[in-house]
């Protein structure tokens, strides 16, 4: 008996170092950024942006605006209001050219807007309800179809176009829950849950060319989407100043 405690003690430490080595090359895989928390400075507006222009868009009585969410889309704006509850287009000069005003409990209506989203690959514009559906209009403002997402069952935050047949919704009540949707196939493809909470920052898509990458609210590694797998790209590195998951 006690030649069998020893022998399964050995064992153990011997999964344990493999782990620890495992660990050691996952993190020596990633590209670190190193950051300087100790020489903070502040940052000007002229040290982020080249250039600052102030364009005035063309508003009247008939179409005027309140709480705005902007979104900068094929070289065009698009304003997305809650008073009235809709979305109103204008050109790269800030000229008028549409509102998209279609509120109710229709079949080419939406209840409310939630939020909305362009397509790097197709000229076309997403809204999407709070809950249920998206609805797909093109450039011209004109209505094209509403698509019913019967697996996204909590509040839905966000699209994001991984590539010209998969959207990514991202939705949650206490957690993010990503949906992988097909375009193509009009269904559903996997869906993942965060483990992270809901709260205080938001966690972030962000595209670098046909890329799309992932950076969780509380970490410091940063993932890359490829197909429906979330692959850790690089970490930063805040030194003393890092948490618990890549400290030593």
């Amino acid at each position: 008996m006690q030649k069998f405690k020893m022998i399964l003690g050995v064992w153990m430490w011997v999964v344990v170092l493999l782990w620890g080595c495992q660990n050691k090359v996952k993190k020596s895989n990633l590209e670190m950024i190193p950051v300087d928390m100790d020489r903070a400075r502040e940052v000007g507006v002229s040290d982020v942006f080249s250039e600052i222009e102030l364009v005035p868009l063309e508003t009247s009585e008939n179409n005027l605006m309140g709480s705005v969410y902007p979104m900068v889309y094929r070289n065009r704006y698009f304003m997305r209001h809650n008073q009235p509850e809709g979305v109103s287009c204008f050109d790269s000069s800030g000229h008028f050219l549409y509102r998209i005003d279609q509120q109710g409990r229709g079949e080419n209506e939406y209840r409310g807007i939630n939020g909305m989203a362009g397509n790097p690959y197709l000229p076309v514009l997403y809204l999407n309800e709070s809950l249920d559906y998206l609805h797909l209009f093109e450039l011209s403002g004109h209505f094209r179809e509403k698509i019913r997402l019967d697996a996204v069952r909590e509040i839905i935050h966000g699209i994001v176009s991984l590539n010209r047949d998969t959207l990514i919704v991202i939705s949650g009540r206490y957690n993010y829950t990503y949906t992988f949707y097909s375009l193509s196939e009009r269904c559903v493809i996997t869906q993942k849950r965060d483990h992270l909470p809901l709260a205080g920052s938001p966690s972030h898509f962000f595209r670098v060319e046909d890329q799309v990458f992932y950076a969780p609210a509380f970490e410091s590694v940063v993932y890359e989407v490829r197909d429906t797998a979330f692959v850790p790209a690089f970490c930063f590195d805040f030194g003393k100043y890092n948490n618990d998951l890549f400290s030593e």
